[in-house]
């Protein structure tokens, strides 16, 4: 079944308002409360929005209302949303409401010359080699909004993975960096999750 994301940054004080009660089954949604983010691996800054809110499912239409329906509700501004389809998710990889860990995820834009070899790398080499260093459940997803842009999901054990020697070890674009027409990355920690209930 392909699986469909969508998130957008939020604005406000407090942690955004799921609606649990109100999103249908098969629909499951996330709010992240942002740490640090950048447009370069080695940079952190302070993130444009202080919360991101993410939903998921298998029917692109619910997802996409689930969001407009949760943005509608809270009270601070919002981005605009980004809608991406699942292309590869390793093993270990899990639902976004599926657990509470932190969250890591980069955005990436490439040439397209060099896609097909990309995706092999990124799925084969960098998903394994990042997931033994502590960037676990990596999941890769194709922007619907934004042509050739990919989004990267990993949940590791704590943001310190971020900053650790085995991460610094593996850290990069496999060679194809100077292939990037645009990045961003994000940190953040789960601040509140659920599973849509309505029949």
């Amino acid at each position: 079944m392909t699986i469909w994301l969508t998130l957008a940054g939020l604005g406000g004080s407090s942690v955004p308002d799921l609606i649990c009660a109100s999103l249908p089954k098969g629909i499951s949604a996330a709010a992240w409360e942002t740490v640090s983010g950048g447009t370069s691996l080695g940079v952190n800054a302070a993130p444009e929005y202080p919360w991101v809110v993410a939903v998921e499912g298998g029917d692109r239409q619910a997802v996409q209302q689930a969001l407009e329906r949760i943005l509608a509700a809270a009270p601070g501004s919002a981005g605009t949303p980004e809608m991406f389809e699942e292309i590869y998710r390793r093993g270990d990889a899990v639902d976004i409401a599926g657990d509470d860990r932190d969250v890591f995820y980069a955005r990436v834009a490439f040439n397209p010359a060099v896609l097909e070899p990309l995706n092999e790398w990124y799925n084969n080499v960098h998903l394994p080699e990042v997931g033994e260093a502590g960037l676990r459940a990596g999941r890769r997803f194709q922007s619907l909004d934004a042509v050739h842009t990919y989004l990267a999901t990993y949940r590791p054990d704590t943001l310190d993975v971020l900053r650790s020697d085995a991460i610094d070890a593996v850290r990069g674009l496999g060679g194809f960096e100077n292939d990037v027409t645009g990045f961003a990355r994000l940190e953040a920690r789960t601040v509140a999750r659920c599973f849509g209930a309505i029949d």
